[in-house]
């Protein structure tokens, strides 16, 4: 065999060979990976409509659950019977555990007294603690179904260091109203619950951190989640765990808070307080998209 005749069957084979390979990734391989595409984004799309079946529902039964929990938050206020300074504690300390972390505090007696028909005891309440924990203390103390009164409050900040949050001090005097016989705590005017406002910085620390605070109430990191699904009143976010978080405007994350849904848009805003800078992080729904 000549050269030229090796050289010809050698260039036959190769474009045989080319010719095999071709015909089978597009006969073969390309429909088997395009099918396989298409199966992933037909379960994106089914994940999709799960999620809006979802918001929908959740929505509904959100707005019921709002109703019911409006009438019940209407309620009187209620005045106990005369009770010793003990059981004002008691009911002082469910508030600190329950809604403050367990907020450290404690408490001597003053007097108990009795003035234009109602009778109260007089407590000094002493502790510290995070900011938050302590603003909320005396936010649930003044918007508790018991009736205090808080006649002065002393605040110090103990500042723990440059990397550390430090803790705020405080000390109140508090008038906890006892004596209620029924016909009293109808005379409390009726009024709605207000909600608890969150605040996205503590006013008594350096407007600027060299470091954030850590994530110790475990809340949805936002440059770390993505959003799922939205309605007008809720946004569905897979969180830096992959769980599934609804949220609405006003509700805190790591950082900050939701400000907006924007529906129509396909987004949501943040605004977080990143060691005093504050910034704006819209996370958008990405619709068909393979997240």
């Amino acid at each position: 065999m000549n050269a030229r005749t090796r050289n010809t069957v050698i260039v036959s084979l190769l474009g045989i060979a080319i010719l095999g390979v071709g015909t089978w990734g597009v006969r073969v391989y390309l429909p088997g990976r395009t099918t396989e595409a298409q199966q992933r984004l037909r379960l994106r799309q089914e994940t999709l409509v799960e999620y809006r079946d979802m918001a929908a529902s959740i929505e509904e039964v959100s707005a019921r659950r709002d109703e019911t929990e409006q009438r019940w938050k209407s309620r009187p206020h209620r005045v106990p019977p005369v009770s010793a300074a003990h059981d004002v504690y008691g009911a002082i300390t469910h508030i600190a555990e329950s809604k403050c972390h367990a907020l450290p505090y404690s408490y001597a007696f003053v007097r108990r007294e009795i003035e234009d028909d109602a009778e109260y005891v007089v407590l000094q309440l002493r502790g510290a603690g995070p900011f938050i924990d302590v603003y909320r203390f005396v936010w649930e103390l003044e918007h508790a179904r018991e009736i205090y009164g808080i006649d002065r409050v002393r605040l110090r900040w103990l500042d723990a260091g440059p990397t550390e949050a430090g803790s705020l001090g405080f000390e109140l005097d508090l008038r906890a109203y006892t004596g209620g016989d029924g016909k009293k705590a109808q005379l409390i005017s009726v009024r709605a619950e207000p909600k608890f406002p969150w605040l996205s910085y503590n006013p008594f620390s350096p407007l600027v951190r060299e470091t954030l605070p850590p994530n110790t109430d475990d809340l949805v990191e936002v440059e770390r989640s993505v959003l799922r699904a939205l309605t007008p009143t809720f946004a569905f976010v897979e969180d830096q765990k992959g769980e599934l978080v609804t949220l609405k405007e006003g509700e805190a994350v790591y950082l900050g808070y939701l400000t907006r849904i924007n529906s129509a848009a396909n987004s949501a805003r943040f605004t977080l307080n990143k060691g005093g800078l504050i910034e704006a992080i819209d996370l958008e729904l990405l619709l068909g998209a393979n997240q």
